[in-house]
C-alpha cells in the first residue's frame, strides 16, 4: 500500500519519497516523523491513513476516526486525541472517576507527587477545553490502575494500552513543546515498566522525562505562583530515576538528574498547595532529624541519602577506609529515617511506604558492598555489623510482607511496586543464610512468597528480567552466586524438604476431584497453570533451547528421565514428588490456594466426556481435538539398547484442541515418540511451537479405567502386584485416553491435564499405602531403568534392582533420594485425597 502523494520530510528535502506506509523508506530509516497529510487532495479511491486512526489502536465497536498523518497540526492534536483516549478508556469499561479514585486511593501513596485538588480543577477545565497532554495524562492513570478479571478475556489487553500510551507519549513529546502533565504521564508509564520488573526501560522513560524537564526548568525551585505541581514532578523524577537505578543494568550510564543536595527545598505537601498566596521556603532536605515533613518530604530524603550509597560504592578515588566510614555515616542517617517513618506508618501501609521501601534498598546495597569488599581491606567488626543489619532488614520486610495478608486483590495497588523488588532481595538473602530454625525459615520464606504472589497478580513481574538483572554487574553488587545456585527460587524450597514435618490434621492438605471442585476453584487453577506458561523457564538454554516458559521446565526433565521413571521402581515415587514439586509452583509462584485436583476416571470409564475436566467452558481443560482420521500407528522410543516399539490407537481426533481455555495453546518441547528416532532432535529439546493437541481413544477407557479395575489396583497383595496392575492396567490406558501430546510418554506433560491424570493413580497408590503404612509406605519394586532395558549412554550395565536409598533426578539440581518421595505426610509432603 503506498500513500497518493510525497511525505511532509522527503518534500521539505525535494528528494524522491518512496511512498511507503506507514512510514517511507527515509523516515524508517532516519527515524524521522513521517507525515502524509499536510493538506493536499489526494485521490478519496485511493487506500490511504484516512481510515487509520490517530493512535492506531484496534478495539471493539470503535470506529477510527481521523488521519495519523494529520497530527503535526496542533489545534487539530487537542481535537482529536481526547476523543480517542475517551473512547479507549471506555473500552476498558472504566469510567474517569473510576480511574482517579482507583489512582488516589492506591499507586499515588507510594510516591503522591500530583495533587488530588489540582487534578480536579485541571479534569474540570479539560471537559471544557480539551487538550492532547493532559488525554495522554488520563491515559498513563488508565494504564496504572487497569487491571481486567483474569477469568475472562479483556477487550483491550494490557499490553496494548501500554503501548497506546508510549506511542501517544512519544509523539507530543515530538510535536509539542515540553509540559507538565506530558512529564506526569510519562512518569507513570515508567512505573508501570518497573512494576512489570522492566527496570532498565523504567530508567530510559523516566531519563526522557528528565530532559523534558530541563527544558522547561522545572529542575529550578519555585519563584512564583503555579509552579508548586511542578516542583514536586522534578522531585518525582529524581526520586523514580534512583529507585529504577538500583535495578537497572545500566549502571555506567550516570544519572540524567543532578544528585540532591542536602540545602535543596523538600518538594511540597499535598496540603502546601493551599498556600500558594503566601510560598514559604519550607524545609531543606537536611537533617533527616526535622521534624513536620510530609510523606512526600521523607521520600525525597530516602532518595538523596539513596543517592549519596550509590556514588560512594561508586568512588574509585578514596580509600576503602574511607568509603567504609562513609557507608558506616549514612547506616546510620538511613536507621533514623527510617525508624522515622516506620513510626509515622504504624505498622500500616501509606504514603510513607515510598521512603521505607528506598530507605530498605539503600541499606541493602550499603551492607552487601561492605559484605562483598576483599576481607584483607575489611575489618572484621564492620563485616560482623554489615551481616547483623542485613539481618535486621531481612526481618523488617518479612514483618512488612506478612502485613499484606489482610490487603485483599482489591486493593493490591495499596501495596507499592518496589517492594516486588525488596521481597525477592530478601528472598535471596534468607536461601543464601538458612536458619537454624528450620520452621522459622519455611515460615519467613512462605510470607514472603505468598506477598510476591500477590503482587505477581497484579503486576505479571517480568521474573526473567529480574534474573538477568541480579547477574550482570550493577551498583548494588548483590550476586556472587555460581552458576549452579542460578534456580534459587525454585530450588531452596524443595531441598529443604526434609527439614519440615509438622504435618497435622490442622495443616493437611486435601486433594479433591475435579468434578467436586467449585467453580471459582477451577478457574484459579486455570490461571495459575496459565501464569506458569507465562513466566520464563529456569532451565539452562543449553540443555533445552526450546524451553520458553515454567511449564516447559517440568516438561525437560520429565523428558530427560522418561526412561528411567517408567517400567521401572521409580514411577511412584518419582512422579509423586513431581507432582508435589508442581502444585508448590502454582501455589508459591502463582498464588494458587488449593491443592492438585485429580479426574476420578473410574467414574466416568463408559462415558469421560460427562466429566467437568473435558468441559470446554472456562471451567474445564477443553475436549477433543480435531479429528484427523489417523490410523493407528506404532512408535519408537529412543534412548534404549534395545528396540521398544509403542503401538497408538487411530482415535477420534488427533488435531489441535479447539475449546477451553487452552484453545490457541502454544507448547514448545517434543514430540519424542515417533515412527522413527528423529536423530536431529531425538529428545524434542529443541524449539517446536504448536498447538495443544488430543486425540480421545474411548476403547482406552470404556471397559478398562472402571471402578473393578481400580478395587484390584487397590487390592493388590504386594508392591510387585500393585506396580504391574497401576502400569499395565491405568497409567498406560490414562494416557491413551486423551490421546495427542498427552499420548507421548516423554513430552505428555506439555498437556495440563497430565498432573490430573497422574494425581489419580498417585491416589490409587496412596490408597493401597493406607491400608498398611507400617509395611507398604516404603515399599519398592522394579529395576532402575525402563524394563531393565540399558541405556544407550551406558549399554554396558547390566540390569538392577531400584532401591529407596537411590537419588532421583528432579530437575533444578534437585535429586533426593526416593524414599523421600514416598510418604504423603512426612519430610514436607502434607495432603490426603478425598
Amino acid at each position: 500500500m503506498a500513500a497518493p502523494q510525497v511525505c511532509l520530510t522527503c518534500k521539505g528535502r525535494k528528494k524522491k519519497c518512496d511512498k511507503r506506509l506507514p512510514r517511507c523508506g527515509y523516515c524508517e530509516q532516519n527515524n524521522k516523523a513521517c507525515f502524509y497529510d499536510y493538506g493536499g487532495t489526494p485521490d478519496s479511491s485511493s487506500p490511504t491513513l484516512a481510515t487509520e486512526s490517530t493512535v492506531a489502536y484496534t478495539l471493539p465497536q470503535t470506529k477510527p476516526t481521523v488521519s495519523i498523518g494529520s497530527i503535526h497540526d496542533s489545534k487539530f492534536l487537542d481535537a482529536t486525541i481526547p476523543q480517542e483516549v475517551l473512547q479507549i478508556i471506555e473500552a476498558t469499561q472504566q469510567s474517569i472517576e473510576d480511574i482517579t479514585a482507583r489512582y488516589f486511593n492506591g499507586l499515588y501513596l507510594w510516591v503522591p507527587f500530583l495533587c488530588p485538588d489540582r487534578f480536579s480543577k485541571d479534569l474540570f477545565q479539560f471537559r471544557a477545553a480539551p487538550t492532547a497532554e493532559f488525554s495522554l495524562l488520563l491515559l498513563c492513570m488508565c494504564l496504572v490502575t487497569y487491571d481486567p478479571a483474569q477469568a475472562i478475556q479483556p477487550e483491550v489487553e494490557q499490553a496494548a494500552l501500554y503501548f497506546h500510551a508510549k506511542t501517544l507519549f512519544n509523539q507530543i513529546q515530538i510535536l509539542r513543546y515540553p509540559a507538565v502533565h506530558p512529564i506526569q504521564a510519562g512518569l507513570l508509564i515508567s512505573v508501570y515498566e518497573y512494576a512489570h520488573g522492566r527496570p532498565d526501560i523504567a530508567l530510559a522513560t523516566v531519563d526522557h522525562c528528565a530532559r523534558m524537564a530541563y527544558r522547561i526548568g522545572m529542575n529550578k525551585k519555585p519563584t512564583r505562583l503555579g509552579w508548586n505541581e511542578g516542583w514536586n514532578t522534578w522531585w518525582a523524577i529524581v526520586i523514580f530515576e534512583r529507585i529504577f537505578y538500583c535495578e537497572s543494568t545500566f549502571t555506567e550510564i550516570p544519572m540524567v538528574t543532578t544528585a540532591p543536595d542536602d540545602t535543596d527545598l523538600l518538594p511540597h505537601e499535598v496540603g502546601d498547595f493551599d498556600l500558594e498566596l503566601g510560598l514559604n521556603p519550607g524545609c531543606r532536605v537536611a537533617p533527616v532529624s526535622q521534624v513536620g515533613i510530609g510523606c512526600l518530604g521523607r521520600t525525597a530524603q530516602a532518595a538523596y541519602l539513596l543517592d549519596r550509597v550509590i556514588q560512594t560504592i561508586r568512588a574509585i578515588a578514596i580509600t576503602t577506609a574511607d568509603q567504609i566510614a562513609n557507608l558506616i555515616y549514612l547506616d546510620g542517617e538511613l536507621q533514623r529515617l527510617l525508624s522515622v517513618a516506620m513510626n509515622k506508618c504504624h505498622g500500616e501501609r501509606g504514603g510513607h511506604c515510598g521512603a521505607v521501601g528506598a530507605s530498605i534498598r539503600a541499606l541493602s546495597m550499603l551492607h552487601q558492598h561492605i559484605l562483598h569488599l576483599e576481607a584483607t581491606a575489611t575489618n572484621s567488626k564492620w563485616r560482623d555489623h554489615s551481616q547483623a543489619a542485613l539481618d535486621t532488614v531481612a526481618q523488617m520486610v518479612v514483618d512488612i510482607s506478612r502485613s499484606h495478608y489482610g490487603i485483599s486483590y482489591a486493593q493490591v495497588d495499596i501495596i507499592s511496586p518496589v517492594c516486588n523488588y525488596i521481597l525477592r532481595h530478601t528472598l535471596e538473602h534468607i536461601y543464601e543464610k538458612r536458619y537454624a530454625d528450620s520452621k522459622a525459615w519455611f515460615e519467613d520464606s512462605d510470607a514472603l512468597r505468598e506477598s510476591l504472589a500477590k503482587l505477581d497478580r497484579r503486576w505479571s513481574f517480568d521474573k526473567g528480567t529480574f534474573s538477568s538483572t541480579e547477574r550482570k554487574t550493577s551498583v548494588t553488587s548483590i550476586d556472587r552466586r555460581t552458576k549452579s545456585d542460578a534456580h534459587h527460587e525454585v530450588r531452596p524450597r524443595i531441598v529443604q524438604l526434609s527439614d519440615k514435618c509438622n504435618c497435622t490434621v490442622k495443616n493437611m492438605g486435601k486433594r479433591r476431584s475435579w468434578d467436586e471442585l467449585d467453580e471459582t476453584t477451577r478457574l484459579d487453577y486455570i490461571r495459575a497453570v496459565n501464569c506458569l506458561a507465562a513466566k520464563p523457564a529456569l532451565t539452562d538454554k543449553n540443555l533445552a533451547p526450546g524451553a520458553v516458559n515454567r511449564l516447559d521446565d517440568f516438561t525437560y526433565i520429565h523428558i530427560n528421565q522418561t526412561n528411567i521413571i517408567h517400567g521401572s521402581g521409580y514411577l511412584l515415587p518419582w512422579h509423586r514428588m513431581f507432582l508435589w514439586q508442581f502444585e508448590q509452583a502454582m501455589r508459591n509462584e502463582c498464588g494458587y490456594k488449593g491443592y492438585l485436583p485429580y479426574w476420578d476416571n473410574a467414574r466416568f470409564s463408559e462415558d469421560p466426556l460427562n466429566s467437568a475436566v473435558w468441559s470446554g467452558s472456562e471451567y474445564g481443560f477443553g475436549g477433543n481435538g480435531i479429528d484427523l482420521h489417523l490410523k493407528p500407528q506404532t512408535f519408537v522410543f529412543p534412548g534404549l539398547t534395545k528396540p521398544f516399539k509403542l503401538p497408538m490407537p487411530g482415535g477420534t481426533g488427533g488435531g489441535c484442541v479447539t475449546d477451553g481455555p487452552f484453545t490457541n495453546f502454544t507448547i514448545s518441547l517434543g514430540p519424542v515418540v515417533k515412527p522413527f528416532i528423529d536423530k536431529n532432535n531425538t529428545y524434542g529439546y529443541e524449539p517446536n511451537p504448536r498447538c495443544l493437541s488430543r486425540n480421545f481413544d474411548p476403547t482406552s477407557s470404556k471397559g478398562v479405567l472402571t471402578w473393578a479395575n481400580a478395587t484390584t489396583i487397590v487390592s493388590s497383595h504386594n508392591i510387585a502386584q500393585l506396580r504391574g496392575t497401576v502400569e499395565g492396567l491405568w497409567h498406560k490406558n490414562s494416557h491413551t485416553y486423551i490421546g495427542g501430546e498427552g499420548a507421548d510418554p516423554f513430552s505428555t506433560t506439555n498437556d495440563p491435564a497430565f498432573y490430573l491424570l497422574h494425581t489419580q493413580i498417585d491416589r490409587l497408590w496412596g490408597i493401597w499405602q493406607g491400608q498398611d503404612l507400617k509395611n507398604r509406605e516404603y515399599a519398592i519394586d522394579g529395576n532402575r531403568t525402563f524394563l531393565g532395558i540399558p541405556l544407550d549412554y551406558a549399554p554396558d550395565v547390566p540390569p538392577s534392582l531400584a532401591t529407596i536409598d537411590d537419588a532421583m533426578d528432579m530437575g533444578l539440581g534437585f535429586k533426593p533420594k526416593t524414599k523421600e518421595g514416598m510418604p504423603m505426610t512426612k519430610g514436607g509432603f502434607c495432603y490426603i485425597y478425598e
